[in-house]
Protein backbone atom coordinates (compact mmCIF):
# COMPACT_ATOMS: atom_id res chain seq x y z
CA UNK A 1 0.00 0.00 0.00
CA UNK A 2 2.93 2.33 0.28
CA UNK A 3 3.60 2.12 -3.45
CA UNK A 4 2.90 5.24 -5.50
CA UNK A 5 -0.50 5.24 -7.19
CA UNK A 6 -1.07 5.45 -10.90
CA UNK A 7 -2.51 8.99 -10.49
CA UNK A 8 0.37 10.60 -8.74
CA UNK A 9 3.35 10.34 -6.50
CA UNK A 10 1.38 9.84 -3.25
CA UNK A 11 0.71 6.44 -1.81
CA UNK A 12 -2.76 5.11 -1.01
CA UNK A 13 -1.98 5.60 2.68
CA UNK A 14 -1.17 9.29 2.06
CA UNK A 15 -4.42 9.77 0.11
CA UNK A 16 -6.35 7.93 2.81
CA UNK A 17 -4.84 10.17 5.51
CA UNK A 18 -5.78 13.31 3.51
CA UNK A 19 -9.33 12.06 3.02
CA UNK A 20 -9.65 11.29 6.75
CA UNK A 21 -8.21 14.68 7.69
CA UNK A 22 -10.61 16.35 5.27
CA UNK A 23 -13.59 14.44 6.68
CA UNK A 24 -12.68 15.35 10.26
CA UNK A 25 -12.17 19.00 9.35
CA UNK A 26 -15.45 19.33 7.44
CA UNK A 27 -17.47 17.31 9.93
CA UNK A 28 -16.30 19.61 12.70
CA UNK A 29 -17.60 22.61 10.74
CA UNK A 30 -20.88 20.88 9.98
CA UNK A 31 -21.42 20.01 13.62
CA UNK A 32 -20.75 23.62 14.62
CA UNK A 33 -23.13 24.89 11.99
CA UNK A 34 -25.77 22.37 13.01
CA UNK A 35 -25.36 23.29 16.67
CA UNK A 36 -25.69 26.94 15.73
CA UNK A 37 -28.88 26.16 13.84
CA UNK A 38 -30.19 24.21 16.82
CA UNK A 39 -29.53 27.21 19.07
CA UNK A 40 -31.19 29.55 16.55
CA UNK A 41 -34.19 27.24 16.28
CA UNK A 42 -34.48 26.95 20.07
CA UNK A 43 -34.40 30.75 20.42
CA UNK A 44 -37.08 31.18 17.73
CA UNK A 45 -39.25 28.53 19.40
CA UNK A 46 -38.94 30.28 22.77
CA UNK A 47 -39.79 33.70 21.25
CA UNK A 48 -42.73 32.29 19.31
CA UNK A 49 -44.00 30.46 22.40
CA UNK A 50 -43.89 33.73 24.34
CA UNK A 51 -45.79 35.52 21.55
CA UNK A 52 -48.29 32.66 21.44
CA UNK A 53 -49.03 33.02 25.16
CA UNK A 54 -49.46 36.78 24.69
CA UNK A 55 -51.81 36.12 21.76
CA UNK A 56 -53.96 33.82 23.91
CA UNK A 57 -54.21 36.47 26.63
CA UNK A 58 -55.15 39.12 24.06
CA UNK A 59 -57.72 36.75 22.54
CA UNK A 60 -59.37 36.39 25.95
CA UNK A 61 -59.43 40.19 26.33
CA UNK A 62 -60.86 40.51 22.83
CA UNK A 63 -63.71 38.07 23.47
CA UNK A 64 -64.50 39.74 26.79
CA UNK A 65 -64.56 43.16 25.07
CA UNK A 66 -66.61 41.65 22.26
CA UNK A 67 -69.19 40.36 24.75
CA UNK A 68 -69.26 43.76 26.47
CA UNK A 69 -69.73 45.46 23.09
CA UNK A 70 -72.71 43.21 22.31
CA UNK A 71 -74.32 43.98 25.68
CA UNK A 72 -73.87 47.72 25.32
CA UNK A 73 -75.04 47.73 21.68
CA UNK A 74 -78.18 45.84 22.72
CA UNK A 75 -78.80 48.42 25.46
CA UNK A 76 -78.45 51.17 22.85
CA UNK A 77 -81.05 49.35 20.71
CA UNK A 78 -83.38 49.20 23.70
CA UNK A 79 -82.86 52.91 24.36
CA UNK A 80 -83.46 53.70 20.69
CA UNK A 81 -86.76 51.79 20.80
CA UNK A 82 -87.83 53.61 23.98
CA UNK A 83 -87.00 56.96 22.34
CA UNK A 84 -89.15 56.11 19.32
CA UNK A 85 -92.02 54.84 21.49
CA UNK A 86 -92.07 57.99 23.61
CA UNK A 87 -91.68 60.15 20.51
CA UNK A 88 -94.75 58.48 18.99
CA UNK A 89 -96.75 59.09 22.19
CA UNK A 90 -95.61 62.73 22.27
CA UNK A 91 -96.49 63.28 18.59
CA UNK A 92 -99.97 61.81 19.20
CA UNK A 93 -100.53 63.91 22.32
CA UNK A 94 -99.38 67.08 20.55
CA UNK A 95 -101.61 66.28 17.57
CA UNK A 96 -104.59 65.73 19.89
CA UNK A 97 -103.95 69.13 21.46
CA UNK A 98 -103.63 70.75 18.05
CA UNK A 99 -100.20 72.27 18.66
CA UNK A 100 -96.88 72.01 16.83
CA UNK A 101 -94.39 69.24 17.58
CA UNK A 102 -91.70 70.40 19.97
CA UNK A 103 -88.08 70.49 18.71
CA UNK A 104 -87.28 67.45 20.82
CA UNK A 105 -89.32 65.25 18.46
CA UNK A 106 -86.99 66.03 15.54
CA UNK A 107 -83.94 65.70 17.76
CA UNK A 108 -85.19 62.34 19.08
CA UNK A 109 -85.71 61.04 15.53
CA UNK A 110 -82.19 62.06 14.47
CA UNK A 111 -80.62 60.59 17.59
CA UNK A 112 -82.60 57.37 17.29
CA UNK A 113 -81.39 56.98 13.70
CA UNK A 114 -77.76 57.55 14.75
CA UNK A 115 -78.07 55.17 17.72
CA UNK A 116 -79.63 52.47 15.55
CA UNK A 117 -77.00 52.80 12.81
CA UNK A 118 -74.04 52.70 15.22
CA UNK A 119 -75.41 49.90 17.40
CA UNK A 120 -76.22 47.84 14.30
CA UNK A 121 -72.67 48.34 12.99
CA UNK A 122 -71.17 47.37 16.37
CA UNK A 123 -73.21 44.18 16.51
CA UNK A 124 -72.10 43.27 12.99
CA UNK A 125 -68.48 43.81 14.02
CA UNK A 126 -68.98 41.81 17.23
CA UNK A 127 -70.27 38.81 15.27
CA UNK A 128 -66.84 38.31 13.64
Amino acid sequence: MNKPTPIGKKTFAEYEKEVNDYKEFNLGKVEKVELGLVDDLEKIIQNTNSEYKTMLKEKDKFFKANDDLKKVANKVFEGEQKILTLRDKLVKAVKDLGVENPDIVTRAEKLAAIYFKEADMMLKIAKY
